[in-house]
Protein backbone atom coordinates (compact mmCIF):
# COMPACT_ATOMS: atom_id res chain seq x y z
CA UNK A 1 0.00 0.00 0.00
CA UNK A 2 2.82 2.01 1.42
CA UNK A 3 4.25 2.25 -2.30
CA UNK A 4 1.57 2.68 -4.19
CA UNK A 5 0.31 5.90 -2.14
CA UNK A 6 3.93 7.01 -2.79
CA UNK A 7 3.42 6.54 -6.83
CA UNK A 8 -0.39 8.15 -6.84
CA UNK A 9 0.90 11.31 -4.93
CA UNK A 10 4.10 12.15 -6.83
CA UNK A 11 2.03 12.15 -9.92
CA UNK A 12 -0.19 14.23 -8.81
CA UNK A 13 2.17 16.92 -7.17
CA UNK A 14 4.18 16.63 -11.16
CA UNK A 15 0.72 17.56 -12.69
CA UNK A 16 -0.33 20.19 -10.47
CA UNK A 17 3.53 21.86 -10.93
CA UNK A 18 3.01 21.31 -14.55
CA UNK A 19 0.19 23.20 -14.74
CA UNK A 20 1.04 25.80 -12.25
CA UNK A 21 -0.18 29.50 -13.61
CA UNK A 22 3.10 31.16 -12.99
CA UNK A 23 5.06 28.82 -14.34
CA UNK A 24 2.92 28.21 -17.38
CA UNK A 25 4.08 32.06 -18.30
CA UNK A 26 7.94 31.09 -18.52
CA UNK A 27 8.63 28.44 -20.39
CA UNK A 28 12.04 27.95 -19.35
CA UNK A 29 11.55 28.22 -15.73
CA UNK A 30 8.60 25.38 -16.47
CA UNK A 31 11.10 23.37 -17.81
CA UNK A 32 13.72 23.61 -15.69
CA UNK A 33 11.85 22.40 -12.75
CA UNK A 34 10.41 19.85 -14.54
CA UNK A 35 13.23 18.26 -15.62
CA UNK A 36 14.42 18.29 -12.03
CA UNK A 37 11.62 16.64 -10.89
CA UNK A 38 11.98 14.03 -13.53
CA UNK A 39 15.21 13.07 -11.80
CA UNK A 40 13.97 12.73 -8.86
CA UNK A 41 12.70 9.56 -6.70
CA UNK A 42 8.64 9.39 -6.48
CA UNK A 43 9.25 9.03 -2.63
CA UNK A 44 11.06 12.44 -2.60
CA UNK A 45 8.40 14.32 -4.54
CA UNK A 46 5.34 12.67 -2.88
CA UNK A 47 6.97 13.26 0.96
CA UNK A 48 5.08 16.77 2.21
CA UNK A 49 1.76 14.59 0.51
CA UNK A 50 2.48 11.59 2.74
CA UNK A 51 3.62 13.36 5.87
CA UNK A 52 0.62 15.57 5.60
CA UNK A 53 -1.61 12.76 5.61
CA UNK A 54 0.19 11.05 8.05
CA UNK A 55 -1.28 13.86 10.60
CA UNK A 56 -4.37 13.78 9.40
CA UNK A 57 -4.53 16.03 6.73
CA UNK A 58 -5.85 16.28 2.87
CA UNK A 59 -4.01 15.06 0.02
CA UNK A 60 -4.96 17.96 -1.60
CA UNK A 61 -3.38 20.04 0.83
CA UNK A 62 -0.19 17.89 0.65
CA UNK A 63 0.02 18.61 -2.84
CA UNK A 64 0.19 22.29 -2.70
CA UNK A 65 3.11 22.06 0.27
CA UNK A 66 5.06 19.31 -2.17
CA UNK A 67 4.70 21.54 -5.29
CA UNK A 68 5.90 24.80 -3.11
CA UNK A 69 8.79 22.66 -1.48
CA UNK A 70 10.17 20.89 -5.11
CA UNK A 71 10.41 24.91 -6.28
CA UNK A 72 11.98 25.94 -3.36
CA UNK A 73 14.31 22.96 -3.27
CA UNK A 74 15.60 23.44 -6.63
CA UNK A 75 15.92 27.36 -6.09
CA UNK A 76 18.59 26.24 -3.77
CA UNK A 77 20.18 23.92 -5.65
CA UNK A 78 20.70 26.14 -8.86
CA UNK A 79 22.15 28.26 -6.36
CA UNK A 80 24.45 25.98 -4.44
CA UNK A 81 25.87 25.13 -7.68
CA UNK A 82 26.81 28.55 -8.83
CA UNK A 83 28.28 29.10 -5.29
CA UNK A 84 30.35 26.12 -5.17
CA UNK A 85 31.65 26.34 -8.36
CA UNK A 86 29.71 23.20 -10.11
CA UNK A 87 27.17 25.27 -12.63
CA UNK A 88 27.51 23.43 -15.92
CA UNK A 89 25.74 25.18 -18.44
CA UNK A 90 22.87 23.91 -20.65
CA UNK A 91 20.43 24.36 -23.16
CA UNK A 92 18.13 26.59 -20.82
CA UNK A 93 20.44 27.72 -18.59
CA UNK A 94 23.96 28.86 -20.31
CA UNK A 95 25.30 31.30 -17.88
CA UNK A 96 25.43 31.48 -13.99
CA UNK A 97 23.68 34.60 -14.33
CA UNK A 98 20.64 33.18 -15.52
CA UNK A 99 20.97 30.39 -13.12
CA UNK A 100 21.00 32.63 -10.20
CA UNK A 101 17.92 34.54 -11.62
CA UNK A 102 15.81 31.37 -12.29
CA UNK A 103 16.85 30.48 -8.36
CA UNK A 104 15.04 33.86 -7.20
CA UNK A 105 12.06 33.21 -9.60
CA UNK A 106 11.46 29.58 -8.50
CA UNK A 107 11.66 31.05 -5.17
CA UNK A 108 8.57 32.94 -5.82
CA UNK A 109 7.32 30.55 -7.65
CA UNK A 110 6.96 28.18 -4.23
CA UNK A 111 5.35 30.66 -2.20
CA UNK A 112 2.38 31.15 -4.98
CA UNK A 113 1.56 27.57 -3.97
CA UNK A 114 0.72 27.45 -0.25
CA UNK A 115 -2.29 30.21 -0.35
CA UNK A 116 -4.28 27.57 -2.38
CA UNK A 117 -4.28 25.95 1.08
CA UNK A 118 -8.06 24.62 2.10
CA UNK A 119 -7.10 27.00 5.68
CA UNK A 120 -5.31 30.59 5.96
CA UNK A 121 -3.92 28.96 9.29
CA UNK A 122 -2.65 25.97 7.95
CA UNK A 123 -0.89 28.61 4.71
CA UNK A 124 0.53 30.03 7.87
CA UNK A 125 1.71 27.76 9.42
CA UNK A 126 3.44 25.88 6.16
CA UNK A 127 4.94 29.51 5.70
CA UNK A 128 6.73 29.75 8.82
CA UNK A 129 8.31 26.61 8.64
CA UNK A 130 9.47 26.60 4.90
CA UNK A 131 10.92 30.40 5.66
CA UNK A 132 12.68 29.39 9.33
CA UNK A 133 14.43 25.73 7.54
CA UNK A 134 14.98 27.57 4.30
CA UNK A 135 17.16 30.02 6.57
CA UNK A 136 19.13 27.35 7.92
CA UNK A 137 19.28 25.93 4.99
CA UNK A 138 21.04 29.27 3.62
CA UNK A 139 23.00 29.34 6.96
CA UNK A 140 24.28 25.95 6.55
CA UNK A 141 25.58 26.64 3.52
CA UNK A 142 27.35 29.99 4.56
CA UNK A 143 29.09 27.99 6.93
CA UNK A 144 30.23 25.85 4.25
CA UNK A 145 32.37 28.69 2.62
CA UNK A 146 34.32 28.67 5.79
CA UNK A 147 37.41 26.42 6.05
CA UNK A 148 37.70 23.79 8.07
CA UNK A 149 38.20 23.57 12.09
CA UNK A 150 42.53 22.77 12.35
CA UNK A 151 41.99 20.43 15.10
CA UNK A 152 39.87 17.11 13.78
CA UNK A 153 37.34 17.00 17.17
CA UNK A 154 35.86 20.59 15.92
CA UNK A 155 36.29 19.93 12.57
CA UNK A 156 34.01 16.64 13.00
CA UNK A 157 31.21 18.71 14.93
CA UNK A 158 31.57 21.78 12.53
CA UNK A 159 30.57 18.68 10.08
CA UNK A 160 27.98 17.99 11.34
CA UNK A 161 26.39 21.22 12.27
CA UNK A 162 26.89 22.60 8.67
CA UNK A 163 25.34 19.03 7.51
CA UNK A 164 22.22 19.25 9.64
CA UNK A 165 21.88 23.33 8.72
CA UNK A 166 22.35 22.50 5.24
CA UNK A 167 20.72 19.17 4.36
CA UNK A 168 18.82 18.57 7.19
CA UNK A 169 16.82 21.44 7.07
CA UNK A 170 15.82 21.09 3.41
CA UNK A 171 13.62 17.89 3.98
CA UNK A 172 13.05 18.72 7.51
CA UNK A 173 10.93 21.75 5.49
CA UNK A 174 9.35 18.95 3.22
CA UNK A 175 8.01 16.81 6.31
CA UNK A 176 7.25 19.61 8.85
CA UNK A 177 5.79 21.65 6.28
CA UNK A 178 3.97 18.86 5.13
CA UNK A 179 2.60 18.25 8.32
CA UNK A 180 1.91 21.71 9.27
CA UNK A 181 -0.85 21.69 6.48
CA UNK A 182 -2.25 18.88 7.91
CA UNK A 183 -2.27 19.59 11.82
CA UNK A 184 -2.24 22.99 14.61
CA UNK A 185 -0.31 19.99 16.93
CA UNK A 186 3.12 21.43 17.49
CA UNK A 187 4.34 17.65 18.77
CA UNK A 188 3.38 16.29 15.81
CA UNK A 189 4.77 19.20 13.39
CA UNK A 190 8.47 18.57 15.60
CA UNK A 191 7.99 14.51 14.91
CA UNK A 192 7.66 14.90 11.03
CA UNK A 193 10.45 17.82 11.10
CA UNK A 194 12.74 15.43 12.93
CA UNK A 195 11.82 12.43 10.53
CA UNK A 196 12.85 14.81 7.57
CA UNK A 197 15.88 15.88 9.30
CA UNK A 198 17.78 12.36 9.74
CA UNK A 199 16.55 11.63 5.99
CA UNK A 200 18.24 15.14 4.78
CA UNK A 201 21.46 13.94 6.70
CA UNK A 202 21.36 10.23 5.73
CA UNK A 203 21.63 11.65 2.07
CA UNK A 204 24.12 13.87 2.85
CA UNK A 205 26.40 11.60 4.09
CA UNK A 206 25.63 9.12 1.31
CA UNK A 207 26.67 11.97 -1.24
CA UNK A 208 29.67 12.35 0.38
CA UNK A 209 30.75 8.88 -0.02
CA UNK A 210 29.75 9.12 -3.68
CA UNK A 211 32.44 11.92 -3.89
CA UNK A 212 34.81 10.85 -1.02
CA UNK A 213 37.62 11.53 -3.00
CA UNK A 214 38.19 12.67 -6.79
CA UNK A 215 41.77 11.86 -7.24
CA UNK A 216 41.96 13.04 -10.68
CA UNK A 217 40.85 16.54 -9.85
CA UNK A 218 42.79 16.37 -6.75
CA UNK A 219 39.18 18.27 -5.33
CA UNK A 220 40.00 17.97 -1.91
CA UNK A 221 36.47 18.43 0.72
CA UNK A 222 36.10 17.52 3.66
CA UNK A 223 33.73 15.24 4.18
CA UNK A 224 32.35 12.44 7.02
CA UNK A 225 34.74 9.58 4.89
CA UNK A 226 38.13 11.97 5.46
CA UNK A 227 37.29 12.69 9.28
CA UNK A 228 37.00 9.35 9.67
CA UNK A 229 39.84 8.42 7.76
CA UNK A 230 42.00 10.88 9.94
CA UNK A 231 40.60 9.89 13.10
CA UNK A 232 41.26 6.50 12.51
CA UNK A 233 44.93 7.22 11.32
CA UNK A 234 45.63 8.75 14.81
CA UNK A 235 45.73 12.33 13.85
CA UNK A 236 44.97 15.81 15.57
CA UNK A 237 44.50 17.38 12.66
CA UNK A 238 42.77 16.65 8.96
CA UNK A 239 44.86 14.13 6.49
CA UNK A 240 43.57 12.83 3.30
CA UNK A 241 44.40 9.56 1.58
CA UNK A 242 46.65 9.10 -1.10
CA UNK A 243 43.69 6.75 -3.09
CA UNK A 244 39.97 5.81 -2.53
CA UNK A 245 41.53 1.82 -1.50
CA UNK A 246 43.17 3.74 1.58
CA UNK A 247 39.73 4.91 2.45
CA UNK A 248 38.53 1.23 2.00
CA UNK A 249 41.52 -0.56 3.81
CA UNK A 250 40.84 1.41 7.21
CA UNK A 251 37.51 1.60 9.42
CA UNK A 252 35.97 3.90 7.43
CA UNK A 253 33.52 2.28 5.97
CA UNK A 254 32.17 0.59 9.08
CA UNK A 255 31.84 4.12 10.71
CA UNK A 256 30.42 5.23 7.67
CA UNK A 257 27.61 2.72 8.27
CA UNK A 258 27.18 2.92 12.28
CA UNK A 259 26.78 6.50 11.43
CA UNK A 260 24.00 6.14 8.70
CA UNK A 261 22.12 3.77 10.93
CA UNK A 262 22.16 5.45 13.90
CA UNK A 263 20.25 8.00 11.27
CA UNK A 264 18.51 6.02 10.58
CA UNK A 265 17.17 4.17 13.24
CA UNK A 266 16.30 7.70 15.11
CA UNK A 267 13.95 8.37 11.86
CA UNK A 268 12.36 5.01 12.11
CA UNK A 269 11.85 5.80 15.88
CA UNK A 270 9.99 9.22 14.84
CA UNK A 271 7.41 7.23 12.96
CA UNK A 272 6.91 4.71 15.91
CA UNK A 273 5.32 7.57 17.86
CA UNK A 274 2.61 8.24 15.33
CA UNK A 275 -0.39 6.17 14.90
CA UNK A 276 -0.16 3.30 12.49
CA UNK A 277 -1.91 4.25 8.92
CA UNK A 278 -1.23 3.67 5.14
CA UNK A 279 1.15 6.94 5.46
CA UNK A 280 3.26 5.79 8.02
CA UNK A 281 3.51 2.80 6.10
CA UNK A 282 4.75 4.88 3.00
CA UNK A 283 6.95 6.53 4.53
CA UNK A 284 8.52 3.69 6.57
CA UNK A 285 8.91 2.63 2.88
CA UNK A 286 10.74 5.80 1.69
CA UNK A 287 12.94 4.47 4.61
CA UNK A 288 13.81 1.32 3.67
CA UNK A 289 14.40 2.26 -0.01
CA UNK A 290 17.50 4.44 1.35
CA UNK A 291 18.39 1.67 3.42
CA UNK A 292 19.11 -0.21 0.15
CA UNK A 293 21.65 2.26 -0.39
CA UNK A 294 24.24 2.43 2.64
CA UNK A 295 27.28 0.87 2.48
CA UNK A 296 26.74 -3.02 3.37
CA UNK A 297 23.12 -3.04 1.47
CA UNK A 298 20.02 -3.93 3.44
CA UNK A 299 21.53 -5.30 6.74
CA UNK A 300 19.54 -3.15 9.53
Amino acid sequence: MGNGLITSCADLVRQTVASAPLLLEWADCQQILLEGMADTPAWILALPVVSCLAVGGSQADGIQVAAGWLALNHALHLLDAVEDGDFVPDKIVDKPEKALNLSTALTFVAYSFFPNLQSSEASIRVVKVCSECGYNATQGQHRGFESAPALLDDAINAYWETTILKSGSLFRMACAGGAAAGTQSSQLIEILADFGTSIGVILQVLDDCRDMFDVQTGRREVTLPILLYSAASGSQKIIFPDSRASLQETSVPGGITASLSAWWQRAHDSLDRLEPSDAIEALKDALQAILGTLPGGDNQ
